[in-house]
């Protein structure tokens, strides 16, 4: 009997949050969270080492003009049409569906770069990288907050021209919101 436990010790040992095998401990997620113009970019960019950085605002980026892409949403919002988030929605999956290929091609870390302020926006990047196999403790979360700035200089900072009344709300939302840890992430409700 005794032996019996220890082999069921030693399988559940060898699995991750999600009850998956780990398969690859070698691989490794990390989960920036920041406000724009915190330098979250940058330090993501410091850990990248021979892994790769994922980031939604670099896919808006690459389609054209950043802010005629927020502008046109913003505008279609206050016309109130039902689809006026899904061009953010699009580019979110593509982010996710990049991320997925980087995981599944053994790449390490992949970093994943958007603000994710709230518990669930990293969420569907977690549970991909568990069913994977990750181990629990190879999922990373480096959380660069506001870095001491107050709103005025982080909408000075950041690139993208988010707006102070914006950023105000993120840091709130931020405060909010607590942690993010496996756990709250795992137990957030889906976005998607």
């Amino acid at each position: 009997m005794k032996d019996f436990i220890k082999q069921k010790l030693r399988e559940s040992m060898n699995k991750n949050s999600l009850g998956i095998d780990v398969t690859r401990d070698n691989q490794e997620l990390i989960v920036m969270r920041g406000l724009p113009g915190s330098g979250k970019s940058t330090k993501a960019k410091s850990l990248m080492g021979k892994g790769v950085i994922h980031s939604t605002d670099d896919l808006i980026e690459a389609s054209g003009d950043y802010k005629e892409f927020f502008a046109k949403m913003i505008a279609t919002q206050v016309e109130k049409q039902p689809d006026a988030f899904a061009p953010l929605s699009r580019m979110h999956s593509k982010n996710l569906i990049n991320a997925k290929e980087s995981m599944n091609a053994g790449i390490s870390p992949v970093i994943i770069d958007n603000t994710n302020i709230k518990q669930n926006e990293s969420k569907a990047y977690v549970v991909a990288a568990l069913e994977f196999g990750f181990a629990d403790d190879n999922i990373k979360f480096v959380d660069i907050g506001a870095a001491g700035l107050d709103a005025e200089t982080l909408a000075a900072r950041n690139k993208h021209g988010v707006p102070i009344e914006k950023i105000k709300s993120m840091i709130d939302s931020h405060t909010s919101q607590g942690p993010l840890t496996l756990k709250s992430v795992l137990v957030s409700e889906d976005m998607f």
